[in-house]
């Protein structure tokens, strides 16, 4: 609707050079219809002033320093654990605190951020917690697929000894047993060309 009157609010984090002259601004005076917003004006009395809010709470990694916010970590996952509002926002509100403080602190690793936060819910809820289950879940498949590969070749090569040489003796056998995947694959190329077990496993 052409005849609509448009309102329009431009959001910073704070008065950097960037923000002041952002190619949103390039008017000497903004038009009538757009506010412009610098959080760092208002966000740290509204932490002063309503501590246990925790539609605030949540914004604090935007403008605390390092320092004072590790010290208030386990207040901000305090006051947004034990906020009387629905379970949705609160979980969404947690995640986005465990983002900010993963993007704050980029030199630790998940559980250390959730050993600063000492969050108060059950660990395997947080997004943390799914993020390293999730990269475990990966590296147990690739080692399980890694462990089959090699048990795989271990029952070939002792196929193809019995085959070939009728025997298997106890010392080939743990021999074999010790061998890494490349030292399988090697003799069972070789085992071809071998006259003897020994001449075979000593190659």
């Amino acid at each position: 609707n052409p005849k609509q009157q448009v309102h329009g609010i431009l959001i910073f984090l704070n008065h950097t050079k960037e923000a002041t002259h952002s190619r949103w601004i390039s008017q000497s005076e903004l038009p009538h219809w757009l506010n412009l917003i610098y959080l760092d004006d208002f966000l740290p009395d509204l932490l002063d002033q309503k501590p246990d809010d925790p539609f605030i709470a949540v914004f604090a990694p935007l403008i605390l320093k390092q320092t004072e916010l590790e010290q208030q970590a386990p207040k901000l996952w305090h006051t947004i654990h034990t906020a009387e509002i629905p379970d949705a926002i609160r979980s969404n509100l947690q995640q986005i605190l465990e983002l900010w403080f993963f993007e704050k602190f980029k030199e630790k690793d998940e559980q250390e951020v959730l050993t600063m936060l000492q969050t108060l819910t059950p660990l395997e809820e947080t997004l943390a917690y799914r993020n390293i289950f999730a990269k475990g879940k990966i590296a147990g498949e690739m080692l399980g697929i890694s462990k089959g590969k090699a048990e795989g070749e271990t029952l070939m090569l002792k196929k193809q000894i019995l085959r070939k040489f009728k025997t298997l003796p106890k010392w080939a056998e743990q021999q074999i047993d010790k061998a890494n995947s490349k030292q399988l694959e090697n003799w069972a190329e070789n085992i071809f060309d071998a006259e003897t077990l020994k001449q075979l496993l000593s190659d």
